[in-house]
């Protein structure tokens, strides 16, 4: 409190000076007027104040103002209609010297504080907003425009359901208008009350049929639900309406993607490049359009246009080096990958693309090493460890001496057939970590997991049994021969691989989700995080399941995680104050 007087007290005296030149425009009679107080040409000064007001006379208006004050120096009406001018001026130091004055006359003036309230939102000193508008409502002011005003200021904050309470006040005082709607709508996005939202702007769009914005919101919205045909309706009718809307091009490609529809989404892309051709984000949602169609040649063209136009991004090489890989350019994909990771030698993702790149090439030995570091910087992650245990085997079969027949005649069961090596001429499919997109939740490119190896076995020869082999007495040996491997990969569930990648278990999830089978929905995110614990999708996507089925603080902790593993991760942010909120009321 303390503080924002002496910026009051700062703002008045720099007033005095700033207003010193106005004071000699006035006119004649106001100059003359000196102490002496008269309140009927006061009344009639601010009167004439108004009319100049009303016509846009703003000159004349101050003017008028002016010499209301100097006729009737405890006048606050004629301080806050002056401060009402000076704040539509953008004048908001002589805007605030004046409401300050109008309050000290009448503490009482509920329309002062409303006033001196919406200057401070738009100086962003939003707890003063809070506090002055808090006063107008106790000094009886009850109108839309108060809690309109306050609820975005609440927004602000992020005190989300107290701008959900107040923008309900300023709606059930005026029905017809559309925009409380959208920004209450907005407010329910960032809570992760989807259906909410969508009856918002679906509210607002009755209101006003041609809102094209509203069209798009409430396609987000849906895309959230994972009702993807219905985002794709609603941002077509938009784009119908406004064809260049990026956004809006943008968000239907990735929806199309979560249909399966590549080439719709690259047609969506293309456009939107046209568009905005130096936005890095547009070519890194399109190369991941062109892999599933096996379009690698267009891919890497357009992960390097994301990387020229920001090469800080190590993503962008980690992703990179995967379209180099995939067209058998193995120096170069390596190239790209220690690239990434010499840029970002913290971010496992690097260390483990790298690595299943070695792994896959045959590279044992390189493998174990990257894994380790990936390993090592991201223990939780199922992946990696798979990978890597898998690897080390292969690089102990590689050190096993061949045991010496023990006998003449006796053939011993045949080793383990040896991996193939890929030629390096061929292409071949290796990670490819994308850079998140915004808003819809989309599939998150995983790395590929190698399957367990099949070996062939060979049974030893049954020999005829009316000539057994009797076993001999096995005689010492100075040193005893290491013991095989197994001649097949164990399959404890520790070891387990199941087929599906993380991409898929999301989507069956948002499937649950969407049809409202949460315990189905939480199985499969938990199988999304047993392959990847690092996957912030998952997460995310378990603790929507949790709120809806009521169990709050699983929610918020599966939330927390979620933004832990991603920072600053949209739809986890929003859940995650819905699901605090919810835990608040239960």
């Amino acid at each position: 409190m303390i503080k924002r007087w002496l910026l009051a007290a700062t703002l008045s005296s720099a007033i005095c000076l700033i207003s010193a030149p106005a004071a000699s425009a006035q006119s004649a009679t106001a100059r003359n007027a000196g102490s002496r107080v008269d309140v009927k040409r006061a009344q009639k000064a601010l009167a004439d104040g108004k009319k100049a007001a009303e016509t846009g006379k703003t000159s004349e208006a101050l003017e008028a103002f002016t010499t209301a004050t100097l006729y009737d120096p405890d006048s606050s009406a004629a301080y806050l209609e002056r401060g009402r001018i000076f704040q539509q001026l953008n004048q908001n130091e002589k805007a605030l010297t004046d409401y300050n004055e109008a309050i000290r006359r009448v503490p009482t003036d509920g329309d002062a504080y409303f006033l001196r309230g919406q200057l401070y939102q738009n100086i962003n000193q939003h707890a003063w907003a809070i506090e002055d508008f808090n006063r107008a409502e106790q000094n009886k002011v009850d109108t839309p425009a108060l809690y309109n005003s306050r609820a975005a200021v609440q927004a602000k904050l992020e005190h989300y359901k107290e701008a959900v309470d107040d923008y309900g006040k300023g709606i059930r005082l005026r029905l017809d208008n559309p925009e409380p709607y959208k920004d209450r709508g907005k407010v329910r996005l960032e809570m992760g009350e989807y259906r909410d939202a969508i009856d918002d702007f679906t509210r607002a769009l009755e209101l006003r049929p041609t809102w094209t914005e509203m069209l798009v919101e409430r396609a987000f919205a849906q895309g959230q639900l994972g009702n993807f045909d219905r985002a794709v309706t609603d941002f077509t009718i938009a784009l119908e309406r406004e064809p260049k809307n990026k956004r809006a091009l943008f968000l239907r490609a990735e929806a199309y993607k979560r249909l399966s529809r590549w080439d719709d989404a690259i047609n969506d892309l293309d456009a939107a490049v046209e568009i905005d051709p130096k936005d890095p984000n547009l070519y890194m949602a399109r190369a991941g359009a062109f892999v599933p169609l096996k379009r690698y040649e267009d891919s890497l063209r357009d992960r390097s246009e994301a990387i020229r136009l920001n090469p800080k991004n190590p993503r962008g090489y980690i992703a990179r080096g995967g379209s180099y890989h995939q067209l058998g350019r193995h120096t170069e994909g390596f190239a790209d990958r220690t690239r990434a990771i010499e840029m970002a030698p913290d971010l496992d993702e690097g260390w483990l693309a790298r690595g299943s790149a070695y792994f896959i090439l045959g590279d044992f030995s390189k493998a174990v090493s990257d894994l380790e570091k990936a390993a090592g910087l991201a223990p939780g992650n199922r992946e990696t460890q798979v990978i890597l245990s898998q690897a080390k085997m292969k690089v102990a079969e590689s050190r096993v001496p061949a045991r010496p027949a023990e006998e003449a005649g006796a053939e011993l069961p045949k080793p383990p057939v040896e991996l193939p090596k890929p030629a390096l001429s061929k292409p071949v499919e290796v990670a490819v970590v994308n850079p998140q997109t915004p808003k819809i939740e989309v599939k998150e490119p995983q790395l590929p997991q190698p399957k367990p190896v099949e070996v062939a076995v060979v049974k030893p020869p049954v020999l005829p049994k009316a000539q057994p082999i009797e076993p001999k007495a096995a005689s010492p040996k100075p040193t005893e021969p290491p013991k095989r491997l197994p001649k097949v990969l164990p399959t404890p569930k520790e070891m387990s691989v199941d087929n599906r990648s993380t991409a898929d278990f999301l989507r069956q999830g948002s499937d649950y989700n969407s049809s409202s089978r949460f315990l189905e929905a939480i199985d499969e995110y938990n199988k999304a995080i047993s392959k990847n614990p690092q996957l912030a999708a998952a997460y995310n996507g378990r603790g929507y399941s949790k709120m809806r089925m009521r169990d709050y603080r699983g929610a918020v902790a599966d939330f927390n995680k979620a933004i832990a593993l991603q920072p600053g991760y949209p739809n986890a942010l929003r859940n995650l104050a819905a699901a605090q909120r919810m835990l608040e009321k239960h």
